[in-house]
């Protein structure tokens, strides 16, 4: 081997080394340390998040293919928190379970995966005594600043329950959880990096900007809360020196107008879209027809109405003859009751499912998902269109009660067969992207 191969070898060693200790470095200390919202010598005190073990991961060939298991391998009898994957879907979902393995809140979705870049801490947040926790996880992006995107998600005992809120933004460091009052309370100061490109300063020039926010936590709630201390939010110029004083080269404005930039810069709403899904037959439940969900969001944002109609009058010979179509809605419980229409209120409605059979549009259903149940609505297209009739099933919801679904569903196998797939489809892909 000649020497100038020799040096290139070495060269590219060197090259290697310096890129593997940027990257070891990105993984402890942000890119922000000399722009942060306060001087280091004159930091809050931090609150001490601990740690979570890694106590278990198992595979499954069912529902979901990895579960991973954090919690406190000394501390055998506090509550543990489950992440479970499943392929195909973006996020995994999220349970917590006390010491003896039994759920005692979730499924939630977590805005996290089980990866690598996964860091789960337990820290009291909430002032109510009870075990909290907090999920690091990193993003990554394009560029040294945008290594630390994150999204910091936070899990707060909730009475008996545990209440999920998600963050995005840009991980600064434990640090960032501070006793910033001096009242023993968490606070969590929520980092953003904000491009100013198209908005002159007061020197005329356009800057970058770190933006740090007070986010504080109640029950189950995070919120902002910049009055906690004067001069939050605070906007930091990014200069080449370490600069820790808000920045006067902006006017409130401008700050509104850098920042609405982002449809939700601290709390993401995914945006849902409408979703369908086809089912081939697979020739026993649906024989020889395709079955086809879909979901539109919009459907959400108005009453609910059956779709059940007649087009002649009630007084037509047409109808007094056919006196059991009067009825066009029938609601199917113990009385059987007919009713002119049957109306879900927008403020109560969650989602609408449509489930119907290849092209056939004479008969179809609709899965209403409202706050307290689930509304089960079998429609038929009747007499070349002049009536559509309805037969609606009210099912309870959440599982209170839940255990009633046989009785109920009993005059209609088929909604009874379509329950479980839908209860899927509701949990997969609706449920993450709707805000209630």
């Amino acid at each position: 081997m000649g020497k100038e191969a020799r040096m290139k070898i070495r060269l590219v060693i060197i090259t290697l080394a310096v890129i593997v200790s940027s990257l070891c470095q990105g993984a402890w200390e942000p890119y922000n340390k000399n722009h942060g919202p306060f001087a280091p010598d004159d930091w809050p005190k931090v609150v001490k998040l601990e740690r979570c073990d890694s106590l278990d991961v198992r595979y499954s060939r069912r529902y979901f293919e990895k579960k991973q298991y954090f919690g406190f391998k000394d501390k055998p009898d506090s509550p543990r928190l489950c992440l479970a994957q499943r392929s195909g879907w973006q996020w995994s979902w999220l349970y917590i379970e006390d010491s003896q393995g039994n759920v005692i809140s979730g499924p939630h979705v977590s805005y996290a995966e089980v990866w690598s870049r996964l860091g789960v801490y337990s820290v009291e947040l909430n002032g109510d005594g009870k075990q909290d926790f907090v999920i690091r996880y990193l993003l990554g992006g394009c560029g040294t600043i945008f290594t630390f995107s994150c999204n910091v998600i936070f899990v707060l005992s909730d009475g008996d329950d545990y209440a999920v809120t998600p963050t995005t933004g840009l991980w600064s460091g434990l640090d960032y959880f501070v006793d910033i009052k001096g009242d023993g309370k968490c606070r969590f100061i929520h980092t953003r990096f904000i491009n100013g490109r198209g908005v002159k300063g007061r020197d005329g020039k356009s800057h970058n900007y770190w933006v740090y926010n007070l986010l504080e936590f109640k029950g189950g709630r995070v919120f902002v809360n910049n009055k906690l201390v004067p001069q939050f939010p605070r906007w930091i110029w990014y200069t080449y020196n370490p600069n820790h004083q808000p920045t006067t080269q902006l006017t409130d404005d401008q700050k509104q107008l850098l920042w609405g930039q982002y449809e939700n810069p601290i709390f993401p709403k995914p945006q849902a879209q409408p979703i369908e899904l086809r089912i081939p037959s697979d020739g026993k439940s649906f024989p020889g027809r395709t079955l086809i969900i879909r979901y539109d969001p919009k459907r959400s944002k108005y009453n609910y109405k059956a779709p059940a109609y007649s087009s002649l009058p009630d007084t037509d010979p047409y109808v007094t003859v056919r006196g059991h179509d009067k009825g066009l809605v029938r609601l199917m419980n113990d009385n059987n009751r007919r009713l002119k229409e049957y109306v879900v209120p927008k403020e109560k409605l969650r989602a609408v499912v449509d489930v119907y059979f290849g092209a056939n549009v004479v008969e179809d259903y609709h899965f209403v998902f409202a706050d307290d149940k689930i509304v089960v609505i079998y429609r038929s297209n009747l007499n070349a269109g002049i009536f559509s009739s309805c037969n609606i099933y009210e099912l309870p919801y959440p599982r209170s009660g839940f255990e009633l679904e046989d009785n109920i569903l009993a005059g209609d196998p088929l909604a009874k067969t379509l329950l479980s797939p839908i209860l899927f489809f509701y949990k997969e892909h609706i449920a993450p992207n709707i805000d209630k």
